[in-house]
């Protein structure tokens, strides 16, 4: 469904991720969560990770906040999948600043998705 207001206010790309995320929700198997809160912004994004032979098998994840950050949290997962787990304590998501891209009043949705990584790395549940 188009949103011709909607897609003038927050681009093309961001209303495509945003209507038809396709890592909602918790992959089956998931072992690993990690949270980020922004009570400034409004925006809650949960992370939940596969972890097979010490690598991202599946990503997944839970958002509340604008379509941005819900797009951010999608391209993170698509992002993730098959990266050394070891590796995510030094994660950087400085592409999503340009590939949605993030307006400059928006660009801390980047450190939420970098900090809800590195919760994940504090411990597989």
């Amino acid at each position: 469904m188009e949103h011709l207001a909607d897609t003038a206010a927050y681009g093309r790309r961001v209303m495509e991720l945003f209507d038809a995320p396709g890592h909602a929700g918790p992959p089956d198997g998931a072992n690993a969560v990690g949270e980020a809160v922004s009570k400034a912004r409004g925006s809650r994004i949960r992370l939940h990770l596969r972890i097979a032979d010490g690598a991202v098998a599946a990503a997944g994840f839970e958002a509340k906040g604008c379509p941005h950050a819900i797009a951010a949290a999608e391209l993170a997962c698509q992002d993730l999948e098959g990266r050394r787990f070891e590796a995510l304590a030094k994660y950087d998501a400085r592409f999503l600043e340009t590939a949605l891209p993030l307006p400059a009043d928006k660009l801390d949705i980047r450190i939420l998705i970098e900090d809800a990584v590195r919760d994940a790395t504090a411990g597989e549940s």
